[in-house]
């Protein structure tokens, strides 16, 4: 299995710096983070600085683990429709070699985005003078663990179903669209007086809990993180909610890559 795993991450960087489409959707992120976060750069008075660089975390987390999430889609549907899989599978290559291959390319390439922005932002520190926080660090981490939660879950999608159903699936089916659906039935049944709605909608309150509680969190512990992500500081207590996080995100990896390798197993290569 290991002789074949670094063969296969060094294809899949490969297939990342000549696929057209990632680059293509990579240009893409990296011109609208452009467009936000340079002008204001330029155009900044001192009071603002922090909140820019606060900024510039906040929207580079969000289009790395979009990129991620897309890179599970688009390798894993491209391998299995171009039949690149079968003919590694076949060759030969265990499917869970494979499978671990792209989740490390994943995680390796998303690991090195997370680490130039923490570099650029603590470059912003230096250069403006403003009073380090350590916080970036953590910021970073917690966002590779998103990242891998993303991946993971998509790649997975993807081997069962369509891409298309599959980002459909995670944009309907998530924890924060359950608990904003939680939050609506919860203040009708405390508006309503007739028996017959309050009872509807506390029976649609469980059912909307239950799979609230079933759904994998693509952000979890997103309350307790909320004030690093805007403080930038980090104190002991944080240190083990990352490390809850970290856990969380390894587990959920694990669940969904075994998923999928069962999935895979389970294809007719020929």
């Amino acid at each position: 299995m290991i002789c074949h795993l670094w063969p296969n991450i060094l294809t899949n960087f490969k297939f990342y710096r000549r696929n057209r489409l990632l680059l293509l959707l990579g240009l893409f992120f990296l011109l609208i983070w452009g467009m936000f976060s340079i002008p204001a750069l330029l155009f900044i008075s001192n009071r603002q600085k922090f909140q820019i660089i606060q900024m510039v975390l906040s929207q580079s987390q969000w289009y790395i683990n979009l990129f991620i999430a897309a890179l599970g889609v688009l390798t894993v549907f491209h391998h299995l429709s171009s039949r690149s899989y079968k003919m590694v599978v076949t060759k030969p290559c265990l499917p869970e070699t494979w499978l671990l291959s792209n989740y490390l390319s994943a995680m390796l390439l998303s690991a090195s985005l997370h680490l130039l922005v923490m570099l650029f932002t603590a470059g912003m520190f230096l250069l403006w003078r403003i009073p380090f926080q350590f916080g970036i660090f953590y910021i970073a981490l917690d966002g590779l663990c998103r990242s891998a939660i993303f991946y993971s879950i998509l790649s997975f999608l993807t081997v069962v179903i369509h891409p298309f159903l599959a980002v459909l699936v995670i944009l309907v089916f998530n924890d924060g669209l359950f608990y904003q659906f939680i939050l609506l039935t919860s203040a009708g049944i405390k508006a309503t007086k007739d028996w017959a709605t309050r009872a509807t909608l506390s029976v649609l309150n469980d059912v909307l809990y239950v799979f609230y509680m079933v759904l994998p969190a693509y952000t979890p512990l997103a309350d307790k993180t909320q004030r690093i992500y805007s403080a930038l500081k980090v104190r002991p207590p944080d240190l083990v909610t990352l490390g809850m996080t970290l856990g969380y995100a390894l587990l959920l990896s694990a669940l969904f890559y075994f998923l999928s390798d069962y999935s895979l197993k389970k294809k007719r290569l020929i």
